[in-house]
């Protein structure tokens, strides 16, 4: 059971999909017959590993995730919300979600700077400050002298690509010791007109979307390995805002959800019911899970 439900290739370190619970709800409907029999053997095994010494043997002899827990920094912590998630299954399978298939996870983005507009973009970008807040990530738009390069998004009415020459920037601003620049790029200057009053309600998330999860933020980066490292370099005060107004967000509807997301910058913007997971299991790993190791 172990190997086939829950190793590395479905479950966590291979980033599968938007992040690890979307591996294990997508393996729960697709590749479990007797949900109840799956639980046994799970509770089985995690009785016979609370004998070990430490998490590390748990893990190895497992053989789920033996480098990192899937979620948080406990394998203990995630091993037993696991054992929670299967009873409730096998109790009541109505619970398993049902995920679309084969639809991108993407805005498709081939946003480029020119590589001509050098000096525009440096001056524009060297003015630039982040809005007040308690984030270690923000995210600032910027309108340049001239243009500064191409946006090939689709419209967000239209399924049909649409080329843009943009004079605006996106620009990612990190605080630590101090405040500096870590990427820029040219956005689509596509926004939704009520986002203003979005981003003054959910200041915590909308400086999330485009601080972790923009065209310049993601770089090479995959959704879930700058999800966790958003949950593990944000303070644990910061993280309950982005989960507090998150839920906010999940109770209004789709369109909603997805135009947000859009103008607040963000790259990662799966599709149909994936985007609302994608929200709730946010909230959800922020609420169940620590994610600063112990000093």
């Amino acid at each position: 059971m172990k190997g086939d439900l829950l190793s590395a290739s479905v479950y966590g370190e291979r980033n599968w999909g938007l992040c690890p619970r979307e591996a294990l709800e997508h393996r729960l409907r697709n590749g479990v017959s007797d949900y109840a029999q799956v639980r046994d053997e799970w509770s089985r095994f995690l009785e016979r590993a609370r004998t070990a010494d430490d998490e590390r043997e748990i893990a190895q002899k497992s053989g789920v995730c033996s480098v990192d827990p899937p979620e948080g920094v406990s394998w203990t912590s995630w091993a037993e919300w696991l054992e929670r998630r299967l009873t409730e299954v096998a109790a009541d399978p109505s619970t398993l979600v049902t995920l679309p298939q084969f639809l991108s996870m993407w805005r498709p983005s081939t946003a480029r700077l020119d590589p001509t507009a050098g000096e525009v973009v440096r001056r524009a970008v060297a003015g630039v400050s982040p809005p007040e807040g308690g984030s270690v990530r923000d995210y600032v738009v910027v309108e340049a002298a001239g243009t500064v390069g191409v946006a090939v998004w689709p419209s967000i009415s239209s399924p049909y690509p649409e080329l843009t020459f943009t004079r605006e920037l996106g620009v990612v601003v990190e605080r630590t010791d101090r405040t500096r620049v870590v990427a820029v790029n040219a956005v689509d200057p596509w926004v939704d007109e009520r986002f203003s009053e979005w981003s003054i309600r959910w200041p915590a998330l909308t400086a999330a979307l485009g601080g972790w999860f923009s065209d310049a933020a993601l770089g090479r980066n995959g959704p879930w390995s700058q999800q966790r490292a958003m949950l593990e370099r944000e303070s644990d005060e910061h993280l309950t805002e982005i989960a507090r107004e998150a839920t906010d967000l999940l109770h209004l509807d789709d369109e909603v959800l997805r135009h947000f997301a859009v103008s607040a910058g963000s790259c990662v913007l799966p599709q149909g019911h994936r985007l609302r997971c994608w929200f709730g299991w946010m909230v959800w790993r922020i609420e169940t899970f620590k994610w600063k190791k112990p000093v």
